[in-house]
């Protein structure tokens, strides 16, 4: 049987117009003409001798079809700072379809029509971007001071990267093994651990600060990060010198007499005291020298 635009007429089977099946069956429908390009779904009944046109003017909903992404294909190199378009698009669908972006889970700017959804649940399409990013920085932990022979150790962390990072140890410009290094699994990425012993023996004699540095880099594209980190070394001064005298010279009542004692090295510096005999005797001058 033809419409009136000449297009077959179609039994009103179909779930997504359930609508116009019931307008149909009011109707004593023989048949409904489903035509996603025309708004109009017209209705014929044999009631009388002559046929009935009922002309229902209602627009049929249908769900659009699988929203599809474009822009990115798995395995894509993208580093921090690249611009990346991606673009959305669904067809069919009456109304249009309802377009909203989302980043991991949470709605962000992009719903570019207000339609309602026709589906119960909503047709969802995701794509999962690998982003390139170095460490924005590294830390460095551990004791500020420490006494000549002790053995000491630091803890080195990069903040979260993608790919993970490589951390490096340099003490006093020199580079160093660390002992163990450890790559954290986290949720947008990775960070890397590291710890460093030092002993503090005689290739650090008469150093008072000993200067730590962790490098962190995780690509030759992004600059490397660093933190330096200050050891004070505490150890103790030489024995003291006292000059100005030969002992056997002469000296007389009423005489002036300088006195200098020297204590070299030491961290901190000596605390010089002078004494005759068992009494402690007032010092005139006295200064810290830094060399």
């Amino acid at each position: 049987m033809e419409d009136l635009y000449g297009g077959t007429i179609w039994p009103c089977l179909s779930q997504s117009v359930i609508n116009v099946v019931s307008a149909c069956l009011q109707q004593a429908c023989r048949g409904a003409i489903l035509n996603e390009e025309r708004p109009t779904t017209f209705c014929t009944s044999n009631l009388s001798s002559a046929s009935i046109i009922t002309s229902i003017m209602e627009v049929f909903a249908y769900p659009p079809r699988h929203p599809e992404i474009n822009g990115y294909k798995e395995g894509d190199l993208i580093y921090a700072g690249d611009h990346l378009t991606l673009t959305c698009s669904s067809t069919g669908g009456k109304p249009p379809a309802e377009l909203q972006w989302l980043r991991n889970g949470d709605m962000i700017q992009g719903s570019y029509s207000a339609h309602p959804t026709l589906t119960p649940i909503p047709l969802v399409t995701a794509v999962k971007l690998s982003v390139k990013f170095p460490p924005s920085s590294v830390t460095i932990e551990g004791p500020s001071e420490c006494n000549r022979g002790d053995s000491i150790t630091l803890n080195c962390r990069s903040d979260v990267s993608n790919p993970p990072s490589e951390l490096t140890w340099l003490v006093d410009d020199v580079t160093f093994e660390p002992q163990d290094t450890t790559i954290h699994v986290v949720e947008n990425g990775w960070y890397t651990t590291s710890n460093l012993t030092a002993i503090i023996n005689r290739q650090f004699q008469n150093k008072s600060i000993k200067v730590f540095k962790c490098i962190g880099h995780n690509s030759q594209r992004h600059e490397k990060v660093f933190q330096t980190f200050n050891v004070s070394v505490l150890y103790p001064p030489e024995t003291p010198l006292i000059t100005g005298y030969e002992e056997g010279s002469e000296l007389r009542e009423g005489d002036h007499q300088s006195f200098t004692c020297t204590a070299l090295a030491g961290n901190p510096p000596a605390d010089l005291r002078w004494y005759r005999g068992e009494t402690e005797v007032q010092i005139l001058t006295g200064q810290h020298l830094a060399t």
